[in-house]
């Protein structure tokens, strides 16, 4: 076992530090770096925006699951190199081999499976930079980590698609209740790594320039203790050092003055209906956005959010349900909509939105992811 500092000569992008310095063991767009008990799984598609396309979800999905079950590992780091963590699925992939989606949709499935069950080891989802959609899979481990780079938003709706990643159930959970999930997965709006902490969506918050030295820490107290971490310990003691970087979050202040848009409703039409009637600039603001976006997508992300939280499904359940929704959403015609239109920017005029009933067959079908 190495004694060497395990990160002095590694970079993923941050200012100020030397290049890419790995390890042999580097699979296609995913960096694995290893140091005795200390494992960092880095997504290295900076060009792509960090989107999974199939090798890398393979290449994530191999490597969190041989971690997860090597009990040598004390920790593991998830990553994204440069200004993004995840964009998610490679939506232009599924577009361009609609048959590899449910292969693709099925390795990001597992991904967040295998991290939402890891149990007392620490899988730490570094959220620094933006994270889109789906993309918050990588995150679904015991530790998700916002920063100040951090930026969340999702864009599934603007492409004729619908929760992935196990967001659905995240939402469903948020901080809030109901409401402040509906809200986040309806409204089009971003949230700051602090707007994630009053979410629910992150469970800690550290200057980015400080988390090599928390690395460092968690690599030390590994060795130190022969692989046991406590992690939220350090984790807390790290976040109190970062404490005046905190900041304002806007979040509550947003949503409180649009909750009741979002309380007890059975339906999109009626949320959008309610903030039509408040008429005022966060009201409106949020209805821009879900006038700009797909209808039956809205009506879709409404089901998923809505029936994880009143049914009380798993993570699993959820994972299947948006499975079968994002498979059935890109069989229609929405979908080729959504890509082009956002190719090529501007307006998008989307078909009417699907019935009520069309909506639940797409979300409870059969389909395994």
């Amino acid at each position: 076992m190495g004694s060497s500092h395990p990160l002095r000569n590694l970079s993923i992008g941050y200012p100020g530090e030397t290049p890419f310095k790995v390890d042999s063991k580097k699979l296609p767009n995913v960096v694995l770096h290893s140091d005795g008990l200390l494992r960092r799984v880095i997504l290295n598609r900076e060009e792509q925006i960090n989107t999974l396309n199939l090798n890398s979800a393979k290449a994530l999905r191999n490597a969190v699951l041989m971690y997860s079950r090597n009990d040598a590992i004390a920790a593991v780091s998830i990553e994204g190199r440069g200004d993004v963590f995840c964009g998610g699925l490679d939506l232009q992939q599924i577009f361009k081999y609609p048959s590899k989606a449910k292969e693709l949709r099925k390795r990001l499935s597992d991904i967040a499976k295998i991290l939402n069950s890891c149990g007392n080891k620490p899988m730490i989802g570094f959220m620094n930079g933006t994270v889109l959609g789906g993309g918050y899979a990588l995150a679904q481990g015991s530790a998700r980590v916002a920063t100040e780079n951090t930026v969340f938003h999702i864009p599934e709706m603007f492409y004729g698609q619908a929760l992935d990643g196990g967001l659905s159930y995240s939402l469903s959970k948020a901080k809030g209740g109901l409401a402040m999930g509906l809200f986040i997965g309806l409204s089009g709006r971003a949230l700051s790594g602090m707007d994630m902490m009053d979410a629910g969506l992150a469970t800690h918050f550290m200057e980015s320039r400080t988390y090599l030295n928390f690395l460092s820490q968690v690599w030390n107290t590994a060795h130190q203790t022969n692989g046991y971490i406590p992690i939220w310990r350090l984790l807390d003691d790290h976040e109190e050092d970062n404490r005046e970087m905190l900041g304002h979050s806007e979040l509550l202040e947003v949503f409180n003055s649009v909750a009741s848009s979002f309380e007890e409703v059975q339906s999109v039409e009626e949320i959008m209906s309610r903030l039509k009637a408040l008429n005022s600039e966060n009201a409106n603001e949020v209805l821009r956005n879900m006038n700009r976006a797909c209808p039956t997508s809205l009506k879709v992300i409404f089901l998923q959010i809505t029936q994880a939280c009143t049914q009380d499904l798993t993570f699993a359940e959820c994972l299947k349900q948006e499975c079968n929704a994002n498979l059935k959403l890109q069989e229609k015609p929405e979908f080729e909509v959504g890509i082009n239109g956002m190719a090529k920017g501007g307006a998008v005029v989307w078909p009417s939105a699907c019935s009520d009933d069309e909506v639940k067959e797409m979300v409870n079908s059969d389909t395994k992811p």
